[in-house]
């Protein structure tokens, strides 16, 4: 049974939720932090030094740290935990600045670093990008799904071979992989297409195509020839065998016998 199908690159619903939890995530995430890290104008701020650390295990099983810092006020001292931890362990006896209230001086918060607060800054604006790009790509999407869809009912239909897989470092490229159709038009000209981007294994399947060419259909809007679209439900399936006998060609050897079987 041949089980891998290539498939047009898309950005769908699931997509569209994971870039805006992600969005929620980094500026909900940077927003709040920034908002517990401000400090009041009127407080006080001083230099304090680590004197412990705090340990706790992440969610991917890491060691976060937190210093433990110690700052005195008129002769007191007083303890703060610092505004944020990672996974690099705070040196005893390091500076780091508090900033306390002159009416209760054991209120206090540790001064967030310059670097951290960039950081989080950089956070909250890429959850923004986020939360804006996600619908435009699901928009998009739709979009030239519908264009697809218009072209193979009213487009006119050429039909070429595969000439080419470009790699897929093309800055226009939004992922995945490509491939060129060489097709003539009505008019005899040959003509080079090139498909949306495609996910799945289809890169496997085609990576003979010299040797043995695959049929591709391209569909051509007649009044604006620059709009097309590459057909890719025509690249081959594979099954597991042939997956063998592609890697074991590709690298020179013979394929396994009955090791994979449809």
């Amino acid at each position: 049974m041949n089980i891998f199908k290539p498939r047009r690159s898309k950005f769908g619903i699931r997509a569209l939720f994971f870039t805006l939890l992600l969005g929620a995530v980094f500026a909900g995430g940077g927003y709040t932090i920034m908002r517990s890290t401000e400090i009041d104008p009127s407080w006080t701020r001083v230099a304090g030094s680590v004197v412990d650390v705090l340990s706790s295990r992440s969610t991917d099983n890491s060691t976060q740290y937190a210093a433990i810092i110690e700052y005195t006020v008129n002769g007191q001292s007083y303890r703060v935990i610092g505004s944020s931890s990672s996974s690099a362990r705070p040196a005893i006896g390091s500076m780091s600045a508090v900033a306390y209230n002159p009416a209760s001086p054991a209120e206090s918060k540790a001064v967030v670093s310059p670097v951290w607060r960039v950081l989080l800054y950089l956070a909250q604006l890429i959850g923004g990008i986020a939360f804006i790009s996600g619908p435009i790509l699901f928009v998009r999407s739709i979009l030239r799904s519908r264009k697809i869809a218009a072209l193979q009912q009213n487009g006119q239909k050429l039909t070429g071979v595969i000439v080419d897989v470009p790699t897929s470092n093309n800055s226009n490229r939004q992922g995945g992989y490509t491939i060129v159709v060489a097709a003539t038009d009505s008019l005899g000209v040959v003509n080079n297409y090139e498909s949306d981007p495609m996910t799945g294994v289809a890169g496997l399947s085609i990576m003979d195509f010299q040797n043995h060419p695959i049929p591709i259909d391209v569909y051509v809007d007649p009044a604006s020839p620059k709009n097309y679209y590459v057909d890719i439900s025509g690249i081959p399936e594979l099954s597991p065998s042939r997956i063998a006998e592609l890697i074991a060609s590709a690298g020179g050897t013979k394929p396994p016998q009955n090791t994979i079987s449809n």
